[in-house]
Order: structure tokens, then sequence, then C-alpha cells
């Protein structure tokens, strides 16, 4: 059996080799710890720029948006005004059609009666034509 005193410088031998070990663990733990520190802080300057740029993002989706609106706003009432002309001009032209096809009914009972009259007249240039031969000449 070995005696207390082997035991004990065995048992601190033991405690310094633990101690150096996970000195050494301790020391590695404490570099990545700090290090995510440093990863850690600077992701979170990181989020807070991505947050300041996606509000200025939405003000500026919301402005464009606003305009956007009033634009197609200003565009519908002008839409709305085109589309009140359209339907004045074409009440107008369908008046104006009217009126043009009771002037062409007109100018065709006139064309037939100028071709009646022709034909008279030229029924009576041959008349004239036959009297004029059948008269004597002048002594």
């Amino acid at each position: 059996m070995t005696t207390s005193e082997e035991r004990l410088t065995t048992l601190e031998k033991t405690v310094s080799l633990l101690q150096k070990s996970s000195s050494g663990g301790i020391q590695e733990l404490n570099r990545n710890v700090t290090m995510l520190l440093g990863m850690l802080s600077s992701q979170q300057l990181d989020i807070k720029e991505i947050k300041i740029s996606q509000i200025d993002v939405e003000e500026r989706l919301n402005d464009m948006n606003q305009r956007m609106e009033s634009g197609f706003e200003t565009l519908e009432k002008r839409l709305g005004a085109l589309e009140s002309r359209f339907e004045t001009v074409n009440s107008r032209l369908d008046a104006h059609t009217t009126l043009l096809n009771e002037h062409t009914t007109l100018l065709n009972e006139h064309t037939t009666v100028l071709k009646e009259h022709t034909g008279r007249f030229d029924h009576i240039d041959t008349l004239l034509a036959q009297i004029l031969t059948r008269l004597p000449e002048k002594p």
C-alpha cells in the first residue's frame, strides 16, 4: 500500500496536470467567446443599418405609392372628361351623318329630275332639228 505522502504527491501532480490542461482549454474558450462577442457586436451594427435602410425604403415606397395613386386619380378624371367629349363628338357625328343621308337622298332625287329634264331636252333638240330641216332656206 502506498503511503499518505505518496498519495498526496500523486494527487498534487494530478491536480497540477488537470489545472494545466483545463487552463489551456479555458484560455481557448475565452478566445472563442471573445471572437463571438466581436462578431455578435458587428452583426448587431449590421442589423441596425439594415433596419434603418428598411425604414428608408418603406418611406420611399409609401411616397411613390401616394404619388402613383394621385397620378391614377388624375388619369381617371382626365379619361372621364375624354369619354364625355367623345360622347359629344359621337352624337355630333351621328347628327351630321343623318343630315348627310338626307342630303344624299335629295341629291339622288335631283339627279333623277335632271336625267328626266336631260331626256326632255334631248327630245326637244331632236324635234327642233327636225323642224329646222323642214323649214325652207332663207332667200
